[in-house]
């Protein structure tokens, strides 16, 4: 059964997990991913007239040296045309979760493992896990990190930067914000990932997505990998530019049910978590007119320079929710995180389920490789604004090839 207009997603079981045809979207994304963070750390966009000053360049990075390497996962909506994404996440949380999901010793450890072999490329044989103050997360890198001891031998620490002390010889891998921290932050003489704030910025996805910029992307990023990107990453545009007549033209831009809002600032409170999204469906014309002329009572959480990006809709996940719900299939039991339990989350679907998906890229510009998470993470929720919230469902699965 769907309760939703576009079609379910098919319910295919291999070993214990929902199986999601993401195989060759991982494989792809993975070749794009390395030239996309080159060209947005690099002179070329810093220096561009428009995208330089756009993209908040102005925040200070972390750390002593640019990152040795990147870890990115993309939240990913399967759509009727295949998937897309939405967002791309480099200080990403959800590793806690993904293994609190897997019932199998084997696919635990095939994750642990492909993370160790990344720090090691790294030349990183000791990490902290680190966290700030104002975070729900130190239990999930608490869970990470010892696995990551106790299960494949790797030296990773899980710590609060706000209370222990970091020494330097190991590398930092951040889990936090500054808006996270209780006080100034002390690592300038540490070796951190992600280093450079301003690549969780959303306004990548305009940036891609700008014709006039598609000579320069091609010489940047690859003619392949730019097809690639424009058909994945969810059509974006600048605000400021869809307000000017020659950007009329976008279709569907007069309704609002088709488009979302969405903050572009980094390191401020609203910038994770959904805080700074808007759904046009959601909203009434009204309400929306005034976000996009810049004058509602709640303009603060989109931050000065917001992009408009089209709103994808879902597959239904309501059978692979079910299963969850009637046992079939392993889900991550949030009191194994510090949350408790919804009571929405034992019940049948009763609208329909929209699924978010996470895979982890690790990116190690020392080798010259991106090593990837054979297994990912799956987010379910009632609700188009699907993210960890308490009457969410936590799950895993593996990505599987596409039937033809």
């Amino acid at each position: 059964m769907t309760l939703s207009p576009f079609p379910a997603v098919p319910l295919d079981v291999k070993e214990d997990l929902a199986a999601l045809p993401l195989a060759e979207f991982s494989q792809r994304f993975a070749q794009a991913l390395a030239p996309l963070i080159r060209f947005a750390l690099g002179p070329t966009l810093r220096e561009h007239p428009k995208w330089g000053s756009r993209l908040p360049y102005d925040v200070a990075p972390y750390g002593s040296s640019p990152s040795c390497g990147h870890i990115c996962r993309p939240d990913i909506i399967l759509t009727p045309d295949g998937p897309k994404v939405c967002e791309m996440d480099f200080v990403p949380a959800g590793r806690g979760w993904l293994l609190a999901a897997l019932p199998r010793k084997s696919d635990r450890l095939a994750v642990l493992r492909e993370f160790a072999k990344w720090y090691v490329s790294l030349d990183s044989h000791l990490v902290y896990y680190a966290t700030g103050s104002v975070t729900e997360s130190k239990v999930e890198t608490d869970l990470f990190a010892k696995a990551m001891r106790d299960m494949v031998g790797f030296d990773m620490r899980s710590v609060n930067v706000d209370a222990d002390r970091i020494d330097t010889d190991g590398l930092v891998d951040r889990l936090f914000y500054r808006s996270e921290l209780a006080q100034p932050l002390t690592l300038d003489h540490h070796r951190v990932i992600t280093a450079e704030p301003w690549l969780d910025s959303k306004m990548i996805f305009a940036v891609v997505h700008d014709r006039s910029m598609t000579e320069l992307l091609e010489e940047s990023v690859g003619r392949e990998n730019l097809s690639f990107l424009r058909h994945t990453c969810v059509e974006s545009h600048l605000v400021e530019d869809v307000r000017s007549p020659s950007e009329r033209g976008v279709p569907g831009l007069d309704d609002h049910r088709e488009w979302v809002l969405k903050a572009t600032e980094v390191e401020k409170y609203w910038s994770w978590g959904s805080r700074g999204v808007v759904l046009g469906k959601t909203h009434t014309q009204e309400q929306w007119d005034e976000y996009m002329r810049g004058v509602s009572p709640h303009q603060e959480m989109l931050g000065h320079r917001p992009i408009l990006q089209r709103f994808m809709e879902s597959l239904d996940f309501a059978g692979i929710w079910n299963s969850a719900i009637e046992g079939s299939l392993a889900t991550s039991a949030p009191e194994r995180l510090g949350r408790t339990r919804d009571p929405a989350t034992g019940r049948p679907a009763q609208e329909a389920v929209i699924g978010r998906l996470g895979i982890y890229f690790l990116v190690s510009h020392r080798a010259g490789k991106v090593f990837t998470s054979p297994l990912g993470n799956l987010c379910l929720r009632q609700n188009p604004l699907t993210h960890m919230e308490g009457d969410a469902l936590s799950m895993a699965f593996r990505p599987s090839a596409a039937e033809r």
